[in-house]
């Protein structure tokens, strides 16, 4: 526990995170406010969303535009999978792909909503955040391309079905409907619809981070008494 992040592992100490459940409120790391009696990422991965959809919402009801009106969300592999070290990450995204799954009948309106949900990302979220960094190991774990997710985020606005291999235009070999709930999770070149039940879960390159283990050893080590106190 005592190596930087840059050796794949992981300090907890006099690390400032931002919005995390292992530091709650008014803890010398954390950024959250008890004063508000909010959690910055649940704001953002979810409140915001919510309300933003409302307003697209009503814009569409109230609108003459012809063409389709599509609503796409960001959900996460995170939302089928779970660590005890990204409880409100994960809480976060479970919640946004059962909001879109929740408004799937909005298509009687002329709306469709969907979401993507992309494993791992090449963005600041994770270069720049050395605790999330950790999770991921340079040498097996592969990257998803921003613009890889760009993509099926078009398709999804522009299209009613596209195939599991980004990149591939062809509609003859076009394997995925898109309809409104549809959830399709992003991983290395490859696209596939998340079902509501029975889903096997992420896999592939890109899926998921390997090094989690050592986020997670190191919120138990918090575990012990005094904790959320300081």
């Amino acid at each position: 526990m005592e190596q930087l992040w840059k050796t794949n592992s992981l300090r907890y100490d006099n690390l400032q995170t931002w919005s995390s459940f292992w530091y709650p409120p008014e803890t010398s790391q954390s950024r959250d406010s008890v004063r508000d009696s909010r959690y910055a990422i649940l704001d953002i991965n979810i409140i915001h969303p919510i309300r933003t959809s409302q307003i697209a919402i009503s814009r569409f009801l109230n609108s003459d535009r012809p063409g389709p009106k599509t609503l796409v969300l960001i959900s996460s592999t995170s939302a089928q999978d779970t660590s005890i070290a990204t409880p409100l990450y994960d809480a976060s995204k479970h919640a946004i792909s059962g909001f879109v799954r929740s408004l799937k009948d909005i298509d009687t309106a002329g709306i469709r909503i969907v979401a993507v949900a992309p494993g791992i990302i090449k963005t600041p979220l994770y270069t720049e955040n050395p605790d999330k960094l950790a999770m991921i190991n340079s040498v097996s774990d592969v990257w998803v391309e921003p613009q890889e997710v760009a993509e099926v985020m078009v398709a999804l606005i522009e299209r009613d079905t596209m195939s599991s291999t980004i990149g591939n235009y062809d509609p003859s070999r076009h394997d995925i409907t898109i309809t409104s709930g549809t959830i399709l999770e992003v991983t290395k070149a490859r696209v596939r619809a998340v079902t509501a039940y029975n889903d096997p879960g992420p896999s592939g390159p890109g899926a998921l981070a390997s090094n989690m283990t050592i986020s997670e050893d190191a919120v138990k080590a918090l575990l012990n008494k005094g904790w959320g106190r300081t």
